[in-house]
């Protein structure tokens, strides 16, 4: 099984045990007034997949999120045909010409996730090869840093 660290998926299924138990706790003593406390803006925005009247618009709350330091990263999702990919489109073209981001790469994932294949695509779009799959992460975050 290459790829997979057998000692770090041993610990996590130790860490899954020890957490169920305390949900499991909580949960019996019924105590929920606080269930979370957010001190920062959310990594991830949500986007919604339906309109409302006087609600800006996806592509504007998309684009405003991009060029916003504080999110890592950006899901857009939704079921088929609501116009994911007309969006993404739209942003890229956006970005034509622009010095916005270094780099801005489009590849397709299909609903069997590869995640060999994915990254092999974004170093190609990189201009990276890989000696070995191991390689692959760490190769693409050192080439995304800096």
């Amino acid at each position: 099984m290459s790829g997979f660290n057998l000692k770090s998926r041993y610990e996590l299924g130790k860490r899954v045990i020890r957490m169920t138990e305390i949900v499991v706790n909580l949960k019996g003593r019924g105590d929920f007034d606080e269930v979370a406390v957010c001190s920062s803006p959310p990594r991830v925005l949500e986007m919604p997949t339906t309109s409302t009247h006087g609600q800006e618009s996806y592509e504007e709350t998309l684009w405003r999120c991009l060029h916003d330091d504080n999110y890592a990263m950006v899901c857009v999702h939704g079921m088929g045909g609501v116009g994911k990919t007309t969006l993404i489109k739209t942003i890229n073209n956006r970005l034509v010409g622009t010095q916005d981001f270094d780099v801005v790469i489009w590849i397709t994932v299909s609903k069997d996730l590869n995640i060999e294949r994915t990254q092999l695509a974004i170093g190609s779009k990189l201009g990276l090869y890989f000696a070995s799959d191991e390689d692959q992460e760490s190769e693409i975050g050192k080439s995304l840093q800096g």
